[in-house]
């Protein structure tokens, strides 16, 4: 029952924060018409956008400085589809491909060391929602200074509620700097109702998961051995060491078993498994390949929309060539236009399809082309093996019909 009338009680005031942002977007847009005139409807939707995207923007510099703050590595941080990644040498600013109209933010960090993890996580995720507040009650000063007074000494007018004073402010400058004011807030408070979003938690989720311990650092602690494995595996393939030479032992004990997965802080094992494929498919031991396939494609929920397709391109090109299941493979190939995959790679799964269906001669188009594609990639040992997988396939689709494997026909 206790839990029940908490859960309720964090919705109506989820409920309130998005009834005031509501709101306040209504004050500001009669304010801006009393202010521009016939503009003022243009001026208030582009302003609250401004307003919006700086409100996000100080979110995610406040979680930036609170990893820097808890000595956690920086991976990337996106504000929108702008994302600043770290590369070998440095970051690199650009545009994220999985996001082109994501009006949020996010911060990506890795731990180095064990020591206080919990602490330092800590202090990452209430660095957002703390930089929103300390913002909007700055903001909020500001406004009151510049506001000329004309009410009893209220805020921003006679009237308790935020959107009045929008309303009742008296100059540009005060209207502006009460709406960022409450925009921040806003943002703030929202972050730290811990109610998931989309089934993905928030910062108030992850702070009570954090304080709770029900999956906390201590989960994290154990996986960030097969991390380092698997970050020295990326490393050495795209310096042009194939799969096939990479240390078995060390795949092996990249390899974590199923129940480390902590989806609160929305890991994934899908990217273990799936370099544990590699090294299989490229050894020849198909059916250890299929395995972990099988276990990336379970996990691939946890990833990005362009990780996603290409686990899900994987699984085309493997029912397609090694299981012969059509229907399966078709299945998968549909699942995998959700996002961008390098070119060898895509034309490698359709190559497979067309010639699970009989089409050997569009089947070799394809695989010809995946061969003179790889001459871009920039996935060195990657490629090596991507090259013997093509040769494979255009081999397949130049024998005698009569000498081609069988494959199980169906529609998805």
């Amino acid at each position: 029952m206790s839990d029940f009338v908490l859960r309720f009680a964090l919705a109506l005031a989820k409920g309130a924060v998005y009834i005031t942002a509501g709101m306040t977007f209504f004050g500001l847009l009669g304010r801006c018409v009393q202010l521009y005139g016939v503009a003022g409807p243009q001026i208030a939707f582009i302003g609250m956008i401004l307003l919006w995207v700086g409100g996000v923007t100080v979110h995610e510099a406040g979680h930036l400085f609170g990893a820097l703050a808890g000595r956690l590595r920086i991976v990337s941080v996106a504000v929108g589809p702008i994302q600043v990644m770290r590369k070998k040498r440095g970051f690199r600013l650009g545009r994220h491909p999985d996001r082109p109209t994501d009006a949020a933010g996010f911060v990506m960090v890795q731990p180095t060391v064990l020591d206080r993890l919990g602490r330092r996580l800590a202090w990452c995720l209430c660095g957002g929602p703390l930089a929103n507040l300390l913002t909007g009650l700055l903001c909020l000063a500001l406004a009151v200074h510049f506001n000329q007074p004309a009410s009893e000494g209220h805020l921003g007018g006679s009237s308790f509620w935020p959107w009045e004073w929008i309303l009742d402010s008296t100059t540009s400058w005060a209207c502006w700097l009460y709406t960022a004011a409450i925009v921040n807030l806003l943002l703030g408070l929202n972050n730290l109702i811990p109610i998931p979003i989309d089934g993905k938690g928030n910062d108030g989720v992850k702070l009570m998961a954090l304080f709770r311990g029900k999956h906390s650092w201590q989960r994290i602690a154990p996986i960030l051995e097969h991390y380092e494995i698997l970050r020295t595996l990326n490393q050495a393939m795209r310096g042009g060491v194939r799969p096939r030479d990479w240390d078995a032992g060390l795949v092996e004990k990249m390899l974590p078993p199923e129940e480390m997965s902590s989806p609160g802080l929305e890991f994934s094992l899908s990217s273990f498994y799936l370099y544990g494929y590699f090294h299989a498919l490229d050894t020849g031991n198909y059916d250890r390949a299929g395995q972990l396939l099988d276990l990336a494609l379970r996990h691939r929920k946890g990833n990005s929309i362009n990780f996603r397709a290409a686990v899900c391109m994987e699984g085309t090109f493997f029912e397609a060539f090694y299981r012969h299941d059509l229907s399966a493979a078709r299945a998968w190939w549909v699942r995998a236009q959700c996002g961008l995959v390098e070119a060898p790679t895509w034309l490698r799964a359709e190559a497979a399809i067309l010639l699970a269906e009989g089409q050997r001669v569009e089947a070799a188009d394809k695989a010809e082309k995946g061969l003179a594609a790889l001459a871009d990639s920039t996935d060195l040992g990657g490629a090596l093996a991507e090259r013997e997988l093509l040769e494979a396939i255009l081999a397949e689709a130049r024998k005698p019909a009569s000498d081609a494997p069988g494959a199980t026909s169906g529609e998805v």
